[in-house]
């Protein structure tokens, strides 16, 4: 488990680096881009410490955690002065939270599980 949590808080790290950083990486156009950048990067975040965290109050609390996150970072970005913070991106953050969350309720949140029982 301590690895799949090292990867977890590395995944969160460099979701908090891109968030930040004033030329995030290129990603090829369409609308709402971003939005669906978001809400995957969220609903990864969720999914992945959703099947770490099995049980309904480990996992509220990562849930609450990562809503914090993605708004803080919002206004970090405001503070930069090279980045703008956006109310839709906080919403697409939490979008992503409720998905990666009922995506973890399903077969998918015991991936971590299977992978460590056949290591």
């Amino acid at each position: 488990m301590r690895l799949w949590l090292a990867l977890g808080w590395s995944l969160v790290c460099l979701v908090a680096v891109l968030s930040l950083v004033p030329n995030p990486i290129e990603t090829p156009t369409f609308k709402a881009q971003d939005k669906v950048l978001h809400l995957a990067a969220y609903g990864g975040l969720m999914l992945w410490f959703g099947a770490i965290y099995r049980t309904g109050g480990p996992r509220r609390r990562i849930g609450v955690l990562l809503l914090l996150m993605g708004a803080a970072l919002e206004l970090a970005q405001g503070a930069t002065g090279y980045r703008s913070p956006q109310s839709l991106d906080v919403l697409a953050n939490g979008a992503g939270v409720l998905l990666g969350w009922l995506l973890a309720r399903t077969r998918l949140g015991r991936t971590l599980l299977l992978i460590e029982s056949r290591l």
